[in-house]
């Protein structure tokens, strides 16, 4: 789960280049206590970031968004 949220924040990273992260996505952040998240905290984490990268395109791992909302997060929803 943690390996799904950080391929999408590096894929975050690419698209906003030095920019700040958005702030809508700090603040799922510092909610769902990143320095010690549990695995529902995960969850609900990439589903905050793969919500922002559906609007952009060109992924360097184009199949992330997909594979994210149509197989991982709908098996992870007992998890949050």
């Amino acid at each position: 789960m943690d390996g799904s949220v950080y391929v999408s924040v590096m894929e975050l990273r690419v698209r906003l280049g030095q920019q700040p992260l958005p702030q809508e996505l700090i603040d799922v952040f510092q909610r769902e206590q990143i320095e010690r998240p549990t695995f529902g905290q995960w969850r609900n984490m990439l589903e905050a970031i793969v919500q922002h990268l559906e609007r952009e395109p060109g992924l360097v791992v184009s199949e992330l968004v997909e594979f994210a909302e149509g197989h991982l997060l709908p098996e992870l929803c007992g998890a949050a």
